[in-house]
């Protein structure tokens, strides 16, 4: 009865009342349909704003680091590369927690010595030995000079204003934060995606309040980004969307997408062991449509 009743209100709506309702309804249907369009437009249709971003340095990573003898302090050193160009490496000096001796008069001075003849002596002028000056009163982190080499300068020896020796940390002291991998990946787009850039995941480690801390931070250089509703960046074990992959949210963007490009850097929010990815890749993943806007495989590197 009822499917019976229905039918003849639709039949007397469309022929026994005339043209007049049917216009109605379609030009009602017409603009309920545009509505509901625009509505799906701008919460899911609407390519999202593309950033652009450029200049800066990577994260200071820690690559050695110990207590000095003698005395108590903890010295490190920190090194950064520029974004646009990553053959301009920059070393910088952290001396934490440091309590100088009593009967040391000041200033005090920290030499790197890259020669082991001139630990004894180093005051020994020579391209050999790299001095920063009154350390007791420097503003850290301090900025290296350009010929500073981790791999040559693995002495450090604090001297007083008697050009005395107060504390040491050798060589053999030295505890060397190298990673063992990074990834790296070459982005590309799929189809007519635009998709580009290289992106690197790494480990840091930093001295905070005089302890370790490990971070995971990404490195984006040259990127270029799609157009696209909702695009996101996604570390993958296979090279296919799972749900188990790790999002990576891009800082200062709408809903974290993967819109921004140019140079720039970030800390991830974990941290990861990069071995489980060495096999893998980064994707960059379409949520609106459920498919694949562009990706890179991952080489490892030392």
């Amino acid at each position: 009865m009822f499917c019976k009743n229905c039918w003849k209100s639709f039949k007397r709506f469309f022929y026994d009342d005339g043209w007049t309702k049917k216009g109605i309804f379609a030009i009602v249907a017409f603009v309920l349909g545009w509505v509901m369009f625009i509505i799906a437009w701008f919460l899911w249709l609407k390519p999202l704003d593309i950033t652009t971003v450029s200049g800066g340095n990577s994260p200071p990573q820690l690559v050695a680091a110990h207590n000095v003898s003698a005395f108590p302090a903890i010295v490190g050193v920190e090194k950064s590369f520029e974004l646009g160009n990553t053959t301009n490496i920059m070393y910088t000096l952290n001396i934490l927690s440091a309590t100088y001796p009593a009967d040391a008069p000041p200033p005090i001075d920290l030499h790197f010595i890259g020669n082991a003849s001139l630990v004894e002596d180093p005051f020994n002028t020579t391209q050999s030995t790299i001095v920063v000056s009154n350390v007791d009163s420097q503003d850290f982190p301090y900025r290296l000079p350009s010929n500073y080499d981790p791999d040559l300068f693995n002495d450090f020896i604090f001297t007083d204003a008697n050009k005395a020796i107060i504390g040491r940390i050798g060589a053999d002291m030295l505890k060397d934060f190298g990673v063992d991998v990074k990834l790296v990946a070459q982005m590309s787009g799929a189809g007519s995606h635009t998709v580009g850039g290289t992106i690197t995941v790494d480990n840091r480690v930093n001295i905070v309040d005089g302890v370790l801390i490990e971070t995971s931070f990404l490195v984006f250089q040259d990127i270029r980004v799609p157009s696209a509703p909702a695009p996101f960046l996604y570390l993958s074990n296979d090279g296919s969307w799972e749900s188990d992959d790790i999002f990576i949210p891009i800082e200062g963007t709408t809903d974290s997408a993967f819109t921004q490009r140019g140079d720039f850097t970030q800390d991830l929010d974990r941290t990861i062991n990069l071995s489980n990815f060495t096999e893998g890749s980064l994707i960059v993943w379409c949520r609106s449509f459920g498919i694949l806007l562009g990706s890179g495989k991952i080489t490892a590197e030392k």
